[in-house]
């Protein structure tokens, strides 16, 4: 329909909205984006079963197709969400924010889960050495445990998927990423081995991008 504005709240990769569902929104409606229709990119971030930080008390990210887009989505969201709203600059920047949002997370807990590991080896108590550390302001108070959530565990690979086109190194560095991890992940204990495996993915594919 004319004038409507199609808003995304997904995970995706930059350039999902723009590239991929807008050209696809105007083929199939015969009509011309930010003419006849316009669209915004607004990441979800509740995490589900928190009933602390609920939508309402969590700012939400929006962009649009154009400026008087952006400031229409702006004010539809301002209109529930107490906490406020920040203003992308564009449609990619809010895509990029909410897959890096995840990833940090994904990595962070991660890494945390191998400290565990070795300190437990050590006969170190993991909750002790958070707290010690915690002292420091700008530390990162990460427990180990499972990310949670059904995107977490998935979100890196979208971005890896569009690096993947942009940059050929990838294809070959994930490909031994994962032969390094069937060929020693396996070999650890019954009980570590599923969260070992996923953990040494993440780790392996982070430091790789850290390297880029």
């Amino acid at each position: 329909m004319k004038g409507s504005i199609i808003i995304y709240e997904s995970t995706v990769y930059p350039g999902v909205t723009d590239d991929i569902c807008t050209p696809i929104l105007e083929d199939e409606s015969n009509l011309a984006c930010n003419k006849d229709f316009y669209t915004g990119y607004s990441p979800e971030r509740i995490v589900p079963g928190d009933k602390n930080n609920t939508i309402e008390k969590i700012v939400k990210v929006v962009s649009g197709s154009n400026a008087k887009t952006l400031e229409i989505i702006s004010n539809i969201y301002s209109s529930i969400i107490d906490a406020g709203v920040h203003e992308a600059p564009s449609i990619k920047v809010a895509e990029a924010a909410k897959v890096t949002e995840n990833i940090q997370r994904d990595v962070n807990i991660a890494l945390v889960n191998e400290l565990h590991q070795m300190f437990d080896l050590l006969e170190i108590n993991t909750d002790e050495v958070i707290e010690a550390a915690s002292t420091k302001w700008n530390f990162l108070n990460f427990k180990p445990g499972l990310v949670g959530g059904h995107c977490i565990g998935v979100d890196p690979y979208y971005l890896a998927e569009k690096a993947k086109k942009l940059l050929k190194r990838l294809g070959t560095s994930k490909t031994k990423a994962w032969s390094w991890i069937y060929n020693n992940g396996t070999n650890q204990t019954t009980k570590a081995a599923p969260v070992t495996i996923k953990i040494v993915n993440v780790i392996i594919n982070a430091k790789f991008w850290l390297t880029l």
